[in-house]
């Protein structure tokens, strides 16, 4: 990107000699009117003039920043004016509406002196009239009062259910025990009333959130906020297991077969899936019992374990019978693996 530095403050013609300048015929007919004044060629008093009408609109803009309003201009909506001291904002297009309070119009960038106005203060520390605006003016606060603008404060730990604390950032202690959801948690608490709060508890050393509320001075539990942070721990999960295998050497399974494998997920209600290697895809073998069982399965056992079965007659059978995604084939054994999908 381009920066510009700002021009000087000349003007072109501006020290010009009698004569040497001439006002432009006609503005909206442009040099066409040389024909009809001097032969086509526009003499140089006209340049002069020329120039001179745009360096003076330039040094205009330059000194004012925001240029006067004007009854004859055509203004767009969010066009900026400077008025009687003022800075309107064009809510709506118009022409020849002077610019004040009305539906066309917005004034903008107020000073001091108007906020003043517009946002007054009954009292703040005995003093009245207009907002406070220096933080020496207010005496009766300062930095750090409520636990704001300061380190923590520390607080025992029977007093974290203090409904009745003022609003601030708190740190019940010691840090290792106390009502708060986590170990080495900070917490917010937002007053109410007396028997009325809420406390937003953060755990410093892994950013997880809680929040309760008092109600009639009750505290609910604390309830854990799920962040973009620990999200991946309440998200549906996926293993692949190679039993008694690896990914490059999985386990042949043969027929009436029963392999038992950990839980990648334990304690968590999960869904199996067992896939054979066949022409060198993996696909589901599908299981059907038809005087005997064909294909292989996989179950949840328990809670910690999962049940590999094959059939007695094959471990993959036509995918007519079984639905699997094989092509037409009866196999009796065949590398196997098993996909396990976290549920809760």
């Amino acid at each position: 990107m381009t920066i510009y530095q700002r021009p000087d403050e000349k003007i072109l013609a501006e020290s010009s000699k009698q004569g040497e300048l001439k006002d432009f015929p006609d503005i909206s007919r442009g040099w066409g009117v040389a024909f009809d004044k001097t032969g086509g060629i526009p003499p140089m008093e006209w340049f002069n003039a020329l120039g001179k009408r745009t360096d003076e609109a330039v040094r205009y803009l330059l000194q004012r920043g925001i240029a006067e309003w004007s009854k004859t201009e055509d203004y767009p909506t969010g066009a900026l004016v400077s008025h009687n001291q003022g800075v309107w904002l064009a809510e709506q297009s118009s022409k020849g509406v002077e610019p004040k309070n009305n539906t066309l119009w917005k004034e903008t960038a107020l000073t001091i002196e108007q906020i003043r106005k517009l946002i007054p203060v009954n009292s703040v520390n005995g003093k009245t009239g207009n907002v406070v605006l220096n933080a020496g003016d207010v005496g009766a606060l300062k930095q750090g009062d409520f636990g704001l603008g300061s380190a923590k404060i520390n607080i025992g730990e029977g007093s974290i259910d203090d409904t009745t604390r003022g609003t601030g950032f708190y740190l019940a202690s010691p840090r290792s025990v106390g009502e708060r959801p986590y170990n080495y948690s900070y917490f917010i608490h937002i007053k109410d009333t007396d028997v009325a709060a809420a406390q937003l508890g953060i755990r410093l050393d892994s950013n997880n959130m809680s929040l309760r509320i008092a109600r009639n001075g009750v505290w609910t539990e604390w309830n854990e906020f799920i962040t973009a942070y620990d999200i991946a721990n309440y998200l549906p999960k996926m293993a692949v297991l190679y039993p008694q295998g690896t990914k490059d050497n999985p386990m042949i399974i043969g027929l009436n077969t029963r392999v038992i494998v950990d839980n990648p997920f334990p304690g968590h209600c999960v869904i199996c899936m067992v896939e054979v290697k066949f022409k060198d895809k993996w696909g589901a073998p599908g299981f059907i019992y038809s005087s005997g069982g064909h294909g292989t399965a996989a179950y949840q056992y328990d809670d910690d374990k999962i049940i590999v079965q094959s059939g007695n007659i094959q471990v993959l059978n036509k995918p007519y019978n079984t639905g699997s995604p094989h092509a037409i084939a009866d196999l009796t054994s065949a590398p196997f693996r098993v996909k396990v999908w976290k549920v809760t």
